[in-house]
This record gives structure tokens, C-alpha cells and sequence, in this order.
């Protein structure tokens, strides 16, 4: 059987792997290394697992090779987890990967069954709480669903910033990962295992009527949520929240202007743009209205995830890793200029934010972050790790315009 330390081992470095290429990326003095590859046994012993990672600019692609490895005897475990994704979903594939990949890195001992919405019954915003209770072992938390519950969760998720790139989310997530295992384990009594999917390279609004900049908001009625509904407000936007489902309708029937969603990946499956054709990218050069980070953490039931051995939870935990960056390998750039060609192909009108907006754009963000600040202590220690990684970054105009906010 595979020892606690070797598996542990993978997981470390992946994460340092992944947190030294990201931090380079963001830095012209130290080029990131061409390729990384380490090779340690997952499995029976002398059947390696090699784990490569290849890095070219902007694309980091991670692969886990050989997981063909002979049975290992012991017991055998079988969890549920549930998604409040529907299985048309863009990010469906990203529970069966992930479920496939535990499969045959754990060598067949350790099975996880996927269940979508609405497969298991559970409203969006009592997900934490079922697998707090058992209903099921394992489970997506997604924290603009608990704003109410705590103010930090709304910076996990749909939250502006500088950049547009897998690398930054990466940082970012390390940099409130402890803060985000300590309030989630707090306030819902559920063991947090870690980041498994980041948000979108950025987000696209969709309008019944065209629109050429920020000011036009004013007055428009937009379904959209979090944090990022506040920061459409500070333009005179006014938000509302519908369902997923009431979409498509409320769009046709005119009874919103607009609705924000994800990505040309994640629109273009839903044909948003068939009742929204124009479409507002809503990012400029130095400015995303929801930046890459974790939006997606897995959590898990305290007495299922302690009945675990050790190096099954290892697997588990460098399973989210590979998955984090193959999500962000296919929720990346490359993959959205595709999908906005299918998009302008069957009529949807693309429209660019004005560079004129970006100096207003800024600015309501970091006022944004400066008065989700004063929400809780929490919330204020968040900002101020923001802050820092954007010095370390090179993002200095962001750092130092929110220095100045939180000081005045």
C-alpha cells in the first residue's frame, strides 16, 4: 500500500509547481521554467504515476500519465457526491473527471457516485448544510449562495480585479485558502478539502438592445448577483436575482434587459445570445469584473471524511489540483475565442467596453473592496492580503489606490 508521505508528497508539488509558475508569470525578471516533471508511485509500489507539467507562456497544461496499477487490497469506499450544476452544464465534465481520476488513482478502492441538479433535491443554498448532515458525503461549495451566512464568501466568487489570467486565480486562492477552510469549517461544521474549480477568464453581460459604455447601465434592469450586483449598482444599474431556469423566458419576454452569466464557453450551451444578442465584454486591458480565482471548493461530511485512510484523502486532494488547472486550461482563452466565433455566427453582436470606462471601472471596484472591508474582520484581513499580492504582482495602481481608500 502506498504510504501516507508518498501521496502527500504529489499533492505538495503540485501546489508549489503551480504557486512558483504563477507567481513568475506576473514577473519579467525570472523566466517560468519550460517543463517540470516528477515522477513518485500513486498505487502499488513500483508502478509509477508521472505528473508533468509544462509551462509555455500562458497555457499550463498538467497531466497525471499511468493509473493502470494492479488492485490494492483493503476496503473499499463509495461516496455520493452532489453539484448544484445540471448535467448540461459546461463544468458537468468536471465532476465525472474528477470522479474517474480518484477511480483509478486509488485503484479502484475508493468510487465516487456524481449526482447533478436535480438529481438530489437540495436547494442551492442548503448545499453545506446537507453534507453537514450526511445526506451526502461530498459536495460543491459555491459561497455567493451564503452571502447572508457570512459577507467574506461574496469575495470567493464574482469579485472584480487587475487581471484576466489562470495564474493570478492560482495566487489568489492561496493567498485566502486558510481564511476561506476556517470560515467554512466554522459555519457549517463540514470539513473543507480544498479548491477545485476557478471562476471564468472574466464575464459577459447580455442585453435585448445595444449598448456602447458603462453609463448606459443606468436605469437597466439586470439579473445578476453577489458582489459584482453591488458593483453594477454604484452605475445605476438596478439588480434582481432569477433562477438559472427563469433565464432563458425572462430575457424573451423582456421582462429584464440584461442578465450576466459566465463565459463564451459556459453562454453559448445555454444560447443566452439568442435572446441577448448583444454582448458586453466586460473587461478592458487592466480591469475584469470577475477576475480568475476559486469559486468552487469541495467540502466533505466530518464523519465520512474521517472514516477515510490517510492516503485516500491524499488522492482526493491532488485530484482537485489536476482538475483546477484543466478547467483552467479549457476555460481559458484559447476555448473562449472558439466559442465567441459560434456565437457571432448564429448573430450574436459583440461589444467591447471603451477604454474611456476604465478609469470609472477601477475605481468603483476598489471602493468595492474598501467597503466590503469594513463588513467583518475577516473580510478586512482578505483585503488586506489583496493587497499585498497585487504588489507582488506588479498590479502597484491597484494596490495603491485601495491603500489610499482604506486609509481615508
Amino acid at each position: 500500500m502506498v504510504s501516507q508521505t508518498t501521496l502527500a508528497t504529489v499533492l505538495v508539488i503540485l501546489v508549489v509547481v503551480a504557486g512558483v509558475i504563477g507567481y513568475f508569470a506576473g514577473s519579467s525578471a525570472v523566466p517560468p521554467p519550460k517543463t517540470v516533471t516528477v515522477t513518485t508511485t500513486v498505487g502499488t509500489p513500483g508502478i509509477p504515476t508521472t505528473i508533468t507539467t509544462t509551462v509555455t507562456q500562458k497555457i499550463t497544461e498538467t497531466v497525471i500519465k499511468t493509473v493502470t496499477a494492479a488492485p490494492v487490497p483493503g476496503e473499499k469506499y463509495v461516496l455520493k457526491l452532489v453539484t448544484y450544476h445540471p448535467k448540461i452544464y459546461f463544468r458537468y465534465w468536471l465532476y465525472e473527471e474528477f470522479a474517474k481520476l480518484v477511480e483509478n488513482m486509488s485503484n479502484g478502492r475508493l468510487k465516487i457516485e456524481v449526482y447533478y441538479c436535480p438529481e438530489i433535491n437540495i436547494a442551492s443554498g442548503e448545499m453545506a448544510q446537507a453534507v453537514a448532515r450526511g445526506v451526502v458525503d461530498l459536495g460543491s461549495f459555491y459561497g455567493g449562495y451564503y452571502v447572508g451566512v457570512d459577507p467574506f464568501f461574496a469575495m470567493l466568487g464574482d469579485f472584480p480585479g487587475p487581471a484576466r489570467d489562470a495564474y493570478y486565480g492560482w495566487m489568489f486562492t492561496l493567498t485566502l485558502q486558510d481564511l476561506v477552510k476556517k470560515t467554512i469549517e466554522e459555519k457549517f461544521g463540514v470539513v473543507f478539502v480544498g479548491p477545485w474549480s476557478m471562476t471564468s477568464f472574466g464575464t459577459l453581460l447580455h442585453f435585448n438592445k445595444p449598448i456602447s459604455s458603462i453609463d448606459d447601465l443606468k436605469g437597466k434592469i439586470i439579473r445578476i448577483s453577489g458582489a459584482i450586483a453591488d458593483f453594477i449598482s454604484m452605475f445605476g444599474a438596478q439588480p434582481t436575482m432569477l433562477p438559472a431556469g427563469e433565464l432563458y423566458q425572462a430575457m424573451q419576454l423582456r421582462t429584464i434587459d440584461g442578465m450576466e452569466w459566465g463565459v463564451y464557453t459556459e453562454n453559448y450551451p445555454n444560447k443566452w445570445h439568442e435572446v441577448g444578442k448583444y454582448v458586453v465584454e466586460m473587461w478592458t486591458d487592466r480591469f475584469t469584473m470577475v477576475q480568475p480565482t476559486t469559486d468552487i471548493w469541495l467540502i466533505a461530511n466530518p464523519t465520512t471524511w474521517n472514516k477515510l485512510p490517510d492516503d485516500l484523502k491524499a488522492v482526493i486532494k491532488t485530484a482537485l489540483t489536476y482538475i483546477w488547472w484543466r478547467y483552467a486550461e479549457l476555460g481559458g482563452p484559447t476555448y473562449q475565442e472558439v466559442y465567441k466565433q459560434k456565437m457571432i455566427d448564429e448573430g450574436a453582436v459583440i461589444i467591447k467596453l471603451p477604454k474611456e470606462d476604465e478609469p470609472k471601472l477601477i475605481d468603483a471596484a476598489l471602493k468595492l473592496y474598501a467597503g466590503y472591508a469594513k463588513k467583518s474582520p475577516t473580510c478586512y484581513e482578505a483585503v488586506q492580503r489583496i493587497i499585498k499580492l497585487w504588489k507582488d504582482l506588479g498590479y502597484s495602481d491597484w494596490a495603491e489606490g485601495l491603500s489610499k481608500l482604506l486609509k481615508s
